[in-house]
């Protein structure tokens, strides 16, 4: 692992007027003489998610039976300043490679945008000349920034165009009360602090709190699973004598983990379609 004593700025620093829009800057340092980005900030620029997003999807990414994090030059790295954390740093020549391995539709995007390019040296495209001179003039931070811009861009759009067709995404909800020691209320909505708004209208003052929350593309189907499963515990319409915990679980295992597979599917194209919550 490595500590930098003094932060050293790159000779071209990443940091512009463009990438401060997305609110995402990207961490970099050099180490050896060698230029190093920070793995999380690649990934939630490309992603367009939020820090905590990327990290998620760089955890997967590891965790992947077709990891292939080995083959990148990867160090930990620690910046100057209280409650830095140790983070991976990537070789700015590795990053391009690396893109392609981000899960679902930013891995798609990128090999288009690869074909693309291959597409255009094959037809002979002389347009190719002058960008190759601009990305020569630039230097390679601002080259690959601009790619990855690109790869964005693109991603933005195919995100748009499947946006239209897209269902609604609701929840499965688990709520308790001190109006109603030990049950657990099961239910569905498009809005869940409406509904517990509208609910709590009846029971104060001891109002719903919530227990778990899970996104759903089918709350019909995912609610009355949910009370199949916990029939034998059923006391009186959506109450069930069950504890915290088990509901949290049963959400969590189950309903979230379905949700998450079925997003992997249409992320990925099998589905024919793309559903984001």
């Amino acid at each position: 692992m490595m500590k930098s004593d003094q932060f050293v700025h790159p000779d071209e620093p990443l940091t512009s007027i463009a990438e401060m829009a997305f609110k995402c800057s990207i961490r970099n340092t050099k180490v050896n003489n060698k230029q190093y980005l920070s793995v999380c900030d690649i990934i939630a620029l490309v992603c367009d998610s939020s820090k905590h997003s990327a990290r998620n999807i760089q955890s997967r990414m590891i965790s992947s039976p077709n990891n292939q994090w080995s083959k990148f030059d990867i160090i930990s790295y620690q910046f100057p300043g209280q409650r830095q954390r140790f983070i991976s740093m990537i070789y700015i020549e590795d990053v391009i490679d690396m893109i392609k391995y981000i899960p679902a539709i930013a891995a798609m995007t990128f090999k288009s945008c690869m074909m693309k390019v291959i597409s255009r040296y094959i037809t002979g495209d002389l347009s190719l000349n002058q960008e190759i001179v601009e990305n020569n003039n630039m230097g390679i931070s601002r080259s690959l920034y601009r790619f990855i811009q690109m790869v964005k861009q693109d991603t933005k759009r195919k995100l748009y165009e499947m946006m239209e067709e897209i269902p609604a995404t609701s929840y499965i909800y688990a709520i308790c009360s001190p109006a109603f020691p030990d049950l657990v209320k099961i239910g569905r909505s498009r809005n869940v602090k409406a509904r517990i708004s509208s609910g709590n209208t009846f029971i104060a003052p001891a109002p719903h709190v919530i227990v778990a929350v899970a996104p759903t593309f089918d709350a019909t189907r995912d609610e009355l699973a949910a009370h199949r499963h916990f029939a034998k515990f059923r006391q009186e319409g959506e109450f069930f004598k069950i504890t915290h915990e088990e509901a949290k679980a049963y959400l969590k295992f189950t309903i979230k983990a379905l949700h998450e597979q079925e997003l992997e599917a249409y992320s990925s194209g099998s589905k024919g379609s793309l559903i984001f919550d």
